[in-house]
């Protein structure tokens, strides 16, 4: 018997790191590279997600169900908007 299941995978990335990097200092970027990838983190575990693997400056999660990481994606989104604070 063949078994299907259904994945759905997230890809983020810390938008303009690079640029954030040279303007803030390494320490000063990794201080908020850590913090972002915790917020990330924790709205993945809130919707069952699953890290697959972090990159420089971005992540991959991956999901039994598109709908939870629909939901995820959208807290993310609404957690780390720089624009909205």
């Amino acid at each position: 018997m063949v078994r299907t299941e259904t994945a759905t995978v997230v890809f983020t990335d810390l938008v303009g790191s690079t640029e954030l990097a040279n303007s803030l200092g390494h320490e000063a970027y990794e201080a908020i590279r850590r913090a972002h990838f915790a917020t990330l983190r924790a709205a993945a575990s809130q919707s069952q997600g699953m890290e697959i693997k972090s990159t420089g400056d971005g992540m991959v999660f991956s999901f039994t169900s598109a709908g939870d990481a629909l939901t995820c994606m959208i807290r993310m989104q609404q957690l780390t908007d720089l624009d909205a604070r």
